[in-house]
């Protein structure tokens, strides 16, 4: 177990490492720089003050140095300043990453709890109406794209129920109502796909799972469909669903920004894309690696979570 863990946790560091190279390198393939930005346009100050400002932001230095430099930085805790806006990004992403994390994990939490049960609904009545109608319903749900999905929610729920409207962003502690008005749609417009994902993934590890020979035994002893079907099916079919959630997750973190630019939330995906746009470097790249590091940490707590969902599961 602890060579495994050792393992895991030398491949995370290799491919944060990885990725933040990446990020590095591709965000230096965009024209200019936020010298460019931060001057308003071509030729309004002199090249004297141009160059001036990049020695102050190191980014008169080869991109090799101003990387490694970055990465010592990171690996000591400091994310840097923010270009733009002159605050630490440890204090933005302080700020913003709360948002984006209750907006996934509330989108999940509904997810699981709606996509589960409905699901093993699916499979066990296979081929019926039920199961044709779910299907269409996951199959929809796929297929919309989230920023349609959060269009259409704002445009309804406008003009049949404009009490729910979201409003401006304030913190939980500070208006409870507000702040659950405000998160109720955007958490519901990121649950629908993954609900829908969730949904046809149990059904199909149920499928799966009910041609085992110990469920035929089981149902020969005499015990109960529904027993049978929570105890010794959806127990032994729950693997590749969290296996699915979790990679979910993950994939929901790094794709927030349709939603909380469409709804105006205060959060990671927001910074980044402002980050983008004012090609402030320092912001862009750490809320890469951020998101990475979640990414990476779900998916090693999932791996984890299978030796306690299946027994049988080893590791070495």
């Amino acid at each position: 177990m602890v060579r495994y863990l050792i393992r895991r946790l030398a491949a995370m560091l290799m491919v944060l490492i990885g990725i933040s190279m990446l990020s590095f390198s591709l965000i230096y393939l965009v024209p200019g720089n936020a010298v460019d930005v931060l001057m308003g346009g071509e030729g309004q100050v002199s090249e004297a003050r141009r160059l001036q400002l990049e020695h102050l932001l190191g980014l008169d230095k080869p991109p090799v140095v101003q990387y490694f430099v970055w990465l010592g930085k990171l690996l000591t805790g400091d994310l840097g300043t923010s270009i733009r806006s002159g605050l630490s990004v440890s204090q933005e992403l302080a700020m913003r990453l709360p948002v984006t994390l209750e907006l996934a994990i509330g989108a999940i939490i509904i997810s699981v709890i709606v996509a589960v049960p409905l699901g093993v609904i699916s499979a066990v009545r296979r081929n019926s109406s039920i199961d044709s109608a779910l299907k269409l319903t996951g199959l929809i749900g796929l297929s919309v794209p989230q920023f349609g999905l959060a269009v259409l929610m704002l445009l309804v729920v406008s003009k049949y129920f404009p009490s729910m409207m979201p409003g401006v962003y304030q913190p939980f502690l500070k208006a409870p109502l507000a702040h659950l008005q405000t998160m109720f749609l955007p958490v519901l417009c990121a649950a629908a796909p993954i609900a829908s994902v969730i949904m046809r993934m149990t059904r199909s590890s149920i499928l799966d799972v009910v041609r085992e020979q110990y469920v035929a035994t089981a149902r020969a002893k005499g015990i109960s469909e529904m027993r049978v079907i929570l105890k010794h099916v959806l127990a032994n079919a729950l693997v590749p669903v969290v296996t699915i959630t979790g990679i979910q997750f993950g994939l929901l973190l790094s794709g927030v920004v349709v939603i909380e630019y469409i709804f105006t939330l205060p959060g990671l995906g927001t910074l980044m894309l402002n980050g983008i746009f004012q090609r402030d470097y320092t912001v862009v790249q750490s809320c890469i690696v951020v998101v990475a590091f979640l990414f990476t940490l779900v998916n090693f707590l999932v791996d984890l979570s299978y030796g306690v969902l299946d027994p049988r599961i080893r590791y070495e």
